[in-house]
């Protein structure tokens, strides 16, 4: 989470099966969702995230308050204006 907050490496790219993957695991979730909202800052990992299919799960999140700030800012990255809808 620390690292993507501070620049891009294409390297961000090879978490992302591995954090989908955590996103199963009820004990990491949480940290999934938090790295997984910071990366999708960077373009490259939100079409990467919107091709996986995640767009559905955090709109499901929209309606959990813990992280309805977190699936709002995945939203907004991944169907910002920088971004492929």
């Amino acid at each position: 989470d620390h690292f993507t907050r501070h620049g891009y490496s294409p390297d961000f790219l090879l978490f992302v099966e591995p954090l989908i993957y955590i996103l199963q695991d009820q004990n990491f979730a949480e940290f999934a969702i938090s790295v997984i909202t910071s990366m999708s800052s960077h373009h490259e990992c939100a079409i990467s995230f919107k091709n996986y299919g995640l767009v559905p799960y955090f709109e499901q999140l929209l309606k959990i308050p813990k992280y309805k700030k977190n699936a709002k800012i995945f939203l907004s990255n991944v169907f910002g204006k920088n971004s492929s809808k």
